[in-house]
């Protein structure tokens, strides 16, 4: 009983410990640029006459702008 009771102590003293060390994430982040994949050719964005078009879209958007939530068809997100 004693052991489990030890075991229990030690493990209490040592779990705010694991809480706060560093994730994976955490750190100074570096990018090779020589092996970074660019797009090729631009985004094209249109906003005209209440209307916002993105004409590199696959298939293409083409909705009003008015502020409110609108259903876009033919994507996942849409």
């Amino acid at each position: 009983m004693k052991t489990l009771r030890g075991i229990g102590l030690l493990a209490s003293l040592l779990l705010p410990g694991l809480a706060t060390a560093q994730s994976a994430f955490e750190g100074t982040w570096k990018i090779d640029t020589n092996k970074a994949e660019f797009p090729k050719k631009p985004d094209v964005f249109l906003l005209q006459d209440g209307i916002w078009e993105c004409k590199t879209c696959v298939p293409p958007i083409k909705i009003k702008a008015d502020g409110q939530d609108q259903t876009v068809t033919g994507h996942l997100h849409g």
